[in-house]
């Protein structure tokens, strides 16, 4: 069997929301991330949309309140437009800072990864929807129960009216029309609070080419400000989304029920070759395995803690 060096060498730009009910005010966090990062930070009293932003953006956002949407609030920290490993620690490191100070999340608070896909023709689009559809049991498998049926980030293997329509599950362009979002409205559009997010870039391929956000964003995480957490579930995405475009169509829709497969679809084994992972791709295939322990069905957490041991 051929052996194979694999490190993380994804340079796609990114994204990451970290979501946080109103225990601290938004100057206190301002003031923490100003002493940890160089990027400047702008404060806002009301809801707005980061586009092509190098600062911090820290704004009110009513849907992560501890009671919920329209009753309290809380904020929304939008990192800088980053790319590579350095941002990713980076950004980690001051989510962790900012619990530090006392900022809290609840069950109404989420992480959102947003990675920038300039170079998706509408086929890598479909291909990149095919591919989810493949992994979705999988993750959810990696979310604790709060999050798994939750308003903001509905599994698009729950919609399954939309997936009865695709008439040939091995064409992307064709999974692409009956899956893409049909509202590309940036406020109140329900089409946007799903696991995988593609109104953005159904956005930029509309009438608005000059929006500047030809992203995609995963909306499945809970609310966390643990730096592994955060820069494991951003590596996580970063790696399905490049090896999304890399990968092969898969030949059906339906959901893969191993994990080898599902961490061939990361980059992060081979049925064909050995692996010797990198110190970050091996820390986020354990910390995968770990999720399944600690979220996963029986069987899985089982099996996963076998490969857990297996890999320590």
């Amino acid at each position: 069997m051929k052996v194979e060096y694999k490190k993380f060498a994804v340079t796609r730009t990114f994204g990451v929301e970290l979501e946080v009910n109103a225990t601290l005010q938004q100057e206190v966090i301002r003031d923490v991330i100003q002493q940890y990062s160089e990027k400047p930070v702008s404060v806002t009293s009301c809801w707005a949309n980061s586009c092509k932003n190098d600062y911090w953006h820290i704004k009110f956002d009513r849907s992560c309140g501890v009671v919920g949407k329209n009753t309290d609030y809380g904020w929304e920290v939008a990192s800088y437009i980053a790319t590579g490993v350095k941002d990713i620690m980076h950004i980690a490191q001051i989510a962790g800072h900012i619990q530090n100070a006392g900022a809290q999340v609840n069950h109404n608070c989420g992480l959102h990864v947003h990675v920038g896909i300039p170079d998706f023709e509408t086929k890598d689009a479909g291909k990149l929807l095919a591919r989810w559809l493949k992994l979705e049991r999988f993750v959810v498998q990696m979310l604790p129960k709060h999050r798994r049926r939750n308003q903001y980030c509905r599994l698009l293997t729950s919609f399954k009216t939309k997936l009865a329509t695709i008439l040939n599950p091995a064409d992307p362009e064709h999974i692409w029309l009956r899956l893409k979002p049909t509202d590309v409205g940036q406020h109140e559009n329900r089409q946007k609070k799903v696991a995988l997010n593609m109104v953005n870039y159904a956005r930029c391929l509309n009438k608005y080419a000059d929006d500047g956000r030809k992203t995609v964003e995963l909306r499945l995480p809970e609310g966390t400000l643990s730096e592994h957490e955060v820069k494991n579930w951003v590596r996580f995405f970063l790696l399905f989304v490049e090896n999304s475009k890399q990968g092969e169509m898969p030949s059906d829709l339906g959901p893969i029920f191993d994990m080898d497969t599902f961490f061939a679809y990361l980059g992060l084994g081979s049925k064909s070759s050995f692996y010797l992972l990198s110190q970050g791709m091996r820390e986020t295939k354990l910390w995968i395995l770990g999720r399944w322990m600690e979220h996963g069905a029986p069987i899985l957490a089982s099996e996963a803690r076998k490969r857990c041991k297996m890999m320590l």
